[in-house]
């Protein structure tokens, strides 16, 4: 079974124990796979990129001069032009629609 939760104008998604943030109308993936999420630096970001030593998966728009945040699971790095900040309220959303008892 699955439900949907409007946050801001992303959805999260949860099936019956796993909640989902929407990246893209392409791109889902579970919360409890976030380790981070962080502003995309302008300057040295491909410096910082190559440190996590992750495949970036770029995110609603092939170019980097638009990435505005990261998202960073263990798997790989999201680049989304939508600033972290909003990104990471639409997380907070996301984790407050959680019943207590379930798992992110």
């Amino acid at each position: 079974e699955m439900t949907s939760s409007l946050v801001g104008s992303e959805m999260c998604i949860r099936d019956r124990t796993i909640m989902y943030l929407h990246l893209s109308p392409d791109t889902i993936i579970p919360i409890r796979d976030i380790v981070a999420i962080l502003p995309y630096p302008k300057r040295k970001g491909a410096a910082l990129l190559q440190s996590f030593g992750l495949p970036v998966q770029s995110v609603g728009t092939s170019s980097e001069a638009d990435w505005r945040s990261l998202v960073i699971t263990e798997d790989c790095v999201y680049s989304l032009p939508v600033t972290g900040d909003t990104m990471l309220r639409r997380y907070q959303k996301c984790l407050q629609l959680l019943a207590p008892g379930d798992k992110a």
